[in-house]
């Protein structure tokens, strides 16, 4: 079953990743296939 909008549960994580892995993370999983879209606006 896949999530709406409405029923996305946000919630809090924490891990290890250096900053140019995060800052390219959104284009790797782009050209992946992977949809990415902002949750906490």
């Amino acid at each position: 079953m896949e999530d709406t909008e409405a029923e996305v549960h946000k919630c809090h994580f924490a891990f290890d990743v250096n900053l140019e892995d995060l800052r390219e993370a959104k284009n790797w999983l782009n050209k992946r296939g992977i949809e990415t879209k902002l949750a906490f606006d």
